[in-house]
C-alpha cells in the first residue's frame, strides 16, 4: 500500500517540485502519512510499441515504489496539453534520478480518450497514465473540482503526490 509522502495542489508545475527536493508544503485535501485509497485504477502505458491498458488495484499498483501523480483537470485541456504535462515528460529522468520509480498522469477521462493523448503527447516510456473515467479515485483523494460552469463537469483539480 503506498503511503502519502509528499502532496501539493499546484499552479506552478513541476519546476517548484523538483527544485525544493520532492519537500514542498503541504495544502489541506490529503494528509503526508495516509495511505493512498483502494480502488481500482485504469492504467495506460507503452508496452511493446503500444499504449494498453490494464485494470489494476492502488494497492498493489503503489506498493513498495516511490512514484509522482500528477492530477490534471483533463485531456486535450489547452494548459494540460501544452504546457502541465509535457514538462513532466521532458523531465522524467530528473525525477528518476531523485529516485522516482514512476510517474503517473490522472485525469477524469475515459481510457479510449486517455490512450489517444499519451499517443499524442509522445509519453513513450516516460509516463503512464491512469483513467480516472468516474472520477472515483480522484474522490477518494477529495481532489474533485466542479468544472461545469466550462462544460467540463467534474474533474481533477492540478496536483501532484510523492508517494
Amino acid at each position: 500500500m503506498g503511503i502519502i509522502k509528499k502532496f501539493e495542489v499546484t499552479m506552478f508545475g513541476l519546476s517548484k517540485f523538483v527544485s525544493r527536493g520532492l519537500t514542498t508544503s503541504l495544502r489541506r485535501y490529503i494528509s503526508v502519512g495516509e495511505s493512498i485509497p483502494q480502488t481500482n485504477l485504469t492504467v495506460i502505458e507503452k508496452v511493446n510499441g503500444k499504449f494498453e491498458k490494464a485494470t489494476i488495484n492502488s494497492g498493489s499498483l503503489f506498493k513498495n515504489q516511490k512514484v509522482v501523480i500528477v492530477g490534471y483537470p483533463g485531456c486535450y485541456t489547452p494548459t494540460c496539453e501544452t504546457l502541465h504535462l509535457p514538462q513532466y515528460i521532458q523531465r522524467a529522468e530528473d525525477l528518476r534520478k531523485n529516485g522516482i520509480s514512476k510517474i503517473y498522469a490522472v485525469a477524469v477521462n475515459d481510457p479510449f480518450v486517455t490512450m489517444a493523448f499519451a499517443e499524442r503527447l509522445g509519453a513513450e516510456d516516460k509516463i503512464s497514465f491512469i483513467a480516472d473515467g468516474n472520477g472515483d479515485f480522484t474522490k477518494k483523494l477529495n481532489m474533485e473540482t466542479d468544472l461545469s460552469a466550462g462544460g467540463l463537469g467534474v474533474r481533477s483539480k492540478l496536483s501532484l503526490i510523492h508517494i
